[in-house]
């Protein structure tokens, strides 16, 4: 929206941050009447998901569909082409929340930083 861009509602289909669900959501994405040259899945696991569906339906990713996930697990490293994604400081969450239980802090929010990891998942449309 900040970048003036039109948000579709028909464009997001919420999963259960399996392969599985990932899978399917990208199914009814690539099946529809408007294909997108992309997919931000919630998760790698989803994402993993989409490459599944992709390949089942003959589209080579990144040449016809860039996809990206979000957790930077090690499976997105190992992918292949290996998946571009979201890293998130796990061991730092765990560290916030431990605190947050210790000291009593509850409802205190922090945003902690991400890091893009940028892989041969994507590439322009």
């Amino acid at each position: 929206r900040r970048c003036g861009a039109a948000v579709d509602p028909g464009l997001i289909i919420t999963g259960e941050f399996t392969r599985e669900s990932g899978r399917i959501a990208a199914h009814r994405l690539l099946t529809g009447k408007r294909r997108p040259t992309a997919i931000i899945a919630a998760n790698d696991c989803m994402a993993l998901g989409v490459y599944d569906t992709a390949r089942a339906l003959g589209l080579n990713i990144p040449e016809e569909l860039s996809v990206a996930g979000f957790d930077g697990t090690a499976a997105a490293a190992s992918a292949s082409p290996s998946l571009t994604t979201v890293a998130q400081p796990f061991a730092d969450l765990a560290h916030e929340a431990a605190e947050c239980l210790v000291h009593d802090r509850y409802g205190i929010s922090r945003i902690l930083p991400v890091s893009l990891l940028a892989r041969d998942s994507t590439r322009p449309a």
